[in-house]
């Protein structure tokens, strides 16, 4: 049998670089973490990416050497990957590119002006809409997720806090169990991201969840982290994959289609449903942890079912 389209990517991400490019990809990564001090994520991405170019410009029937690299290699990578993938991972893909080609440069291992081969994306300042997720997607969402067990229980208050106020992935498995101050009916979230400091209050259904969860399905361990996994031996707190697992399962359970911005749709939505209602928009950054009003502006933009609301029936106008 014929193999599938991504059973041949994966089999392809699976092949060991040449050994000079990984030397040289693993060097330009460990100058970027220790001197330019570029974050884990990041590093990650530019691994990922890079590994890509190579499997791409020298396959094992073709290699080439680093000083080989010419301006077609770019072209033709950025045309087969990024291309079909859209804008988001072409700017990733064209990011990496100049940092290592730039890299590369400084070694004199490339000309300098190679790096200007790679083309400059464009980029306009709320370009998209946010990809949000409704109100009966949300409802469906955690009406199919089951609390008879210690998961379900687990999952269930991951999502009551992602759905009710907004928190990013990275913020919620971050909170400790010192962070619910059940006495002042608040929880304090310390945002990775901007570091804004954020108190909100523990509404009745997100208390409930989270008491749930607590008495019945977080096992005894000496982890202060409120949510852990329940797979593994010994007991570890989860990491931002689990919850994004969490959300996928949830998403699938009901049917609901939004992948890519999976976790983050529920902080749009979230966003979306107060700028609808008239909140302030400096009371919606506060909310969101924002360090600036001026990063909310991206949710005053109409959604496609505002636009279907005040259109004019296509009959009115050819008549």
């Amino acid at each position: 049998m014929k193999p599938s389209h991504t059973e041949t990517a994966a089999n392809a991400e699976r092949q060991p670089l040449p050994a000079e490019w990984k030397r040289t990809i693993d060097a330009f990564l460990d100058f970027q973490r220790v001197h330019r001090g570029v974050s884990s994520s990041l590093i990650r991405q530019h691994r990922r990416l890079l590994a890509a170019f190579v499997r791409h410009v020298s396959p094992p029937s073709a290699l080439i050497r680093v000083d080989q690299l010419q301006a077609r290699h770019i072209d033709e990578f950025l045309i087969a990957h990024a291309g079909p993938r859209g804008r988001s991972f072409a700017g990733q893909a064209v990011n990496s590119l100049r940092s290592f080609l730039r890299y590369l440069a400084l070694l004199g291992d490339v000309s300098a002006e190679l790096i200007e081969q790679v083309p400059r994306q464009r980029s306009y300042r709320l370009a998209n809409l946010p990809r949000a997720l409704g109100g009966e997607d949300l409802q469906r969402i955690l009406r199919a997720t089951p609390r008879g067990d210690a998961r379900g229980r687990r999952d269930y208050a991951m999502l009551m806090l992602l759905a009710t106020y907004g928190l990013r992935s990275g913020d919620v498995i971050a909170l400790r169990l010192e962070d619910l101050r059940w006495r002042h009916g608040t929880i304090a979230v310390h945002t990775r991201k901007t570091g804004q400091p954020l108190v909100l209050p523990i509404t009745d259904s997100v208390g409930d969840a989270l008491a749930d969860y607590l008495r019945r399905g977080r096992p005894r361990c000496g982890y202060r982290e409120v949510f852990v996994s329940l797979s593994t031996k010994p007991t570890r707190p989860l990491g931002t994959s689990g919850i994004l697992q969490v959300v996928r399962r949830a998403f699938d359970r009901a049917g609901v289609n939004l992948r890519g911005v999976a976790g983050h749709a529920f902080r749009h939505g979230f966003a979306s449903r107060l700028v609808r209602r008239g909140v302030a928009l400096d009371t919606v950054a506060g909310c969101l942890g924002h360090a600036s009003s001026a990063t909310t502006f991206i949710y005053t933009k109409l959604q496609v079912d505002d636009l279907r609301s005040v259109s004019r029936d296509p009959r009115e106008v050819i008549a």
